[in-house]
């Protein structure tokens, strides 16, 4: 019944115990009948752009319910029994003019990927940390979000582009997992230099993961992980760093100590005159090896930080990282994009000291050959 130019869906829907799918988007419905809440065995269902004020209070009667997309009404707050909808995998609530999210929210266990992008909410409960299930959160364009509570372990995306009032984020990542996050765009964050305490937190949670491990590649070194920030310089902690695009180092003496990975900071610009399907694209070229990372910026003519976290695998750009090692790796820009500073850091298995604050000299390698930097 999508776009059907309806206004009334009759309470008799409820008789349709064995529907499992309602589409009902693009509809006037303004409200939803009571008896929507009998369809117990629904598990998709679909009311994008009904202009839709509010939902019944027994929603949470949906037991079935596994997808449910919301998007683009104007719900302002979500019943209480919202948050028994257990078996919810995927929630879009895009664009809603929500202000606040049920302090139970936590209890939808199934939930995987859930969608707030363009909502009034200042903050989120402190039980988003508890959707165990949770792996892709979109949060873009939410102009009034401050803060963010303490973060699920299963996170594997997050999306927080152009919160502009965000002032502050956790620094607890669970990085072995993957995570790849976006903070384009978030002014405040800029302002406070809260990026360098983010990345910074990386690593030491990197490197202070394996106190609590047994030693193995799966629970240790993780996955390629990324995070894009506000910003135009690399952070002062970053041990090697240099302008352009080109990179050397060779790695120090390793004593007793363990390399888990690297991390590379870049800071690059895209630009415009770009059409809407032709994202920038950064490849790292590391002798035989590449890695290629499509960058989804909409922000153009601004600088941005991206710190990317490669673990030491055979089947990553560095391959295993051992003393003496020679890495020369070169970023390959697109038509679209310009990396105009980038910095690389080892991790260490024992992390005892942080590095030196002090900054080493940046070599100027636009228009020279690859070189190490020199203190």
């Amino acid at each position: 019944m999508e776009n059907c130019n309806l206004s009334i869906l009759p309470n008799e829907v409820g008789n349709l115990i064995s529907l499992e799918t309602l589409d009902l988007c693009y509809n006037k419905l303004h409200t939803l009948p009571d008896g929507i809440c009998n369809l117990t065995r629904l598990k998709k269902l679909y009311l994008a752009e009904c202009d839709v004020s509010h939902l019944p209070g027994e929603i949470g009667r949906l037991i079935s319910l596994e997808r449910l997309v919301l998007g683009q009404n104007n719900l302002l707050t979500l019943p209480d029994s919202f948050c028994n909808l257990a078996s919810l995998g995927y929630l879009d609530l895009e664009d809603c003019n929500l202000s606040h999210l049920p302090d139970r929210i936590g209890m939808l266990s199934s939930l995987m990927e859930l969608n707030l992008g363009r909502n009034n909410v200042c903050s989120l409960p402190k039980s988003f940390s508890d959707l165990a299930s949770l792996e892709d959160v979109y949060l873009c364009n939410c102009k009034r979000l401050q803060s963010l509570p303490e973060l699920p372990v299963s996170l594997r995306l997050m999306d927080a582009s152009h919160c502009t009032l965000l002032e502050s984020i956790p620094t607890e990542f669970n990085w072995q997992a993957g995570l790849d996050m976006s903070f384009e765009g978030c002014d405040m964050l800029a302002k406070n230099n809260f990026a360098n305490n983010v990345l910074e937190r990386i690593e030491q949670s990197l490197s202070e993961d394996k106190k609590d491990r047994e030693w193995s590649e799966d629970s240790v070194l993780g996955e390629n992980a990324c995070i894009y920030l506000p910003g135009d310089d690399v952070p002062n902690w970053f041990q090697y760093q240099y302008t352009g695009s080109k990179l050397s180092l060779v790695v120090p003496p390793l004593e007793t100590r363990r390399i888990l990975g690297c991390s590379l900071c870049v800071v690059f610009r895209a630009h415009e005159n770009r059409g809407c399907d032709d994202y920038p694209i950064l490849t790292f070229h590391n002798k035989n090896k590449k890695s290629i990372f499509e960058i989804l910026s909409i922000t153009q003519d601004q600088d941005k930080v991206t710190l990317f976290y490669f673990p030491s695998k055979e089947t990553e750009l560095f391959g295993r990282i051992h003393a003496g090692d020679e890495f020369e790796i070169e970023i390959e820009q697109s038509p679209w994009l310009t990396v105009k500073k980038c910095g690389i850091n080892l991790i260490y298995e024992v992390n005892t000291e942080m590095p030196s604050k002090k900054k080493r000299k940046i070599t100027d390698t636009r228009d020279s050959d690859i070189s190490s930097p020199r203190n």
